[in-house]
């Protein structure tokens, strides 16, 4: 098991590795993970729920980690707020880190379409059966939209920061913001949509801007099934 975290600057950084059948191992991934609650963290374990699908469980003690799960995932925790103001010195190397964990957690499909976009479009269905879902932008709003008729529904500004270390500042890698929503809406929607600041559209994104941002991910999505 690698206990990882998101950091600003750098990506993913290995904490702590073991076995936990190993009672040395487990004692050190404990304390470890300990630490990580003590800081503020909060932790998530990635895994494969129902028909492949990939999602992510929050953990609150390390009792809760199901057996066999390779990784926990450290990242801070959700805070409303405004959107950070680009850093043109971004480290491409922490981003390239940040893109290898969104691919090892949320899957080759959500790599595939944030390297191609620039974002990730996941689909919930509510009570009723009714659809809906949401488009992550990194460092921006989470846009929710209404998946049958394509209409915006509303913005939730929501931040991930991380003061740990001044030095390297408080933004999260692009990728490492965009896979902290996406884990934080598999584990936790009600939790994260209550925490985050709920703005009328157009406050910071361009509605037209994003209906294009909609209608070009689900093109997309729907050539892939004609190649399949």
């Amino acid at each position: 098991m690698k206990l990882l975290r998101m950091t600003p600057g750098k990506g993913d950084v290995l904490l702590a590795e073991g076995r936990p059948e190993v009672a040395e191992d487990e004692e050190r991934l404990i304390r470890e993970f300990r630490r990580q609650l003590d800081l503020g963290m909060w932790a998530a374990v990635p895994h494969e729920g129902k028909a492949g699908r990939r999602e992510a469980t929050m953990v609150r003690d390390f009792s809760e980690i199901p057996d066999g799960a390779d990784r926990v995932i450290f990242f801070p925790p959700a805070a409303g707020g405004s959107a950070y103001v680009r850093d043109s010195h971004r480290d491409a190397r922490a981003e390239s880190r940040a893109r290898e964990l969104l691919r090892s957690t949320a899957g080759a499909e959500a790599e595939e379409m944030y390297d191609r976009f620039g974002f990730l479009a996941v689909d919930r269905r509510g009570e009723g059966g009714a659809r809906y879902g949401y488009l992550i932008y990194p460092h921006r709003p989470i846009v929710a939209f209404d998946a049958d008729s394509g209409e915006l529904l509303s913005e939730f500004c929501v931040r991930f920061k991380d003061d740990s270390e001044p030095e390297a500042g408080e933004r999260l890698p692009d990728a490492d913001d965009v896979l902290a929503k996406w884990i934080a809406l598999e584990a936790d929607e009600r939790g994260l949509i209550s925490t985050a600041n709920l703005d009328p559209l157009g406050r910071q994104l361009d509605p037209e801007m994003v209906r294009r941002d909609l209608a070009a991910v689900r093109a997309w999505r729907d050539g892939a099934g004609e190649t399949t």
